[in-house]
């Protein structure tokens, strides 16, 4: 479980890229297809 936890708070990867396969929409938000995403994975994972 600490292990877990420790990986949870501090990843081997800060972040991770990826790629949209089709045109999506969010909300009012419209993601073309091929755009990158960075999803910042430390992030996610803290407050503030």
């Amino acid at each position: 479980m600490i292990l877990n936890e420790t990986l949870r708070l501090y990843p081997p990867a800060v972040a991770t890229i990826r790629r949209a396969k089709v045109d999506v929409t969010l909300g009012d938000l419209a993601i073309p297809r091929d755009t990158e995403l960075l999803i910042p994975i430390m992030a996610i994972h803290h407050d503030a």
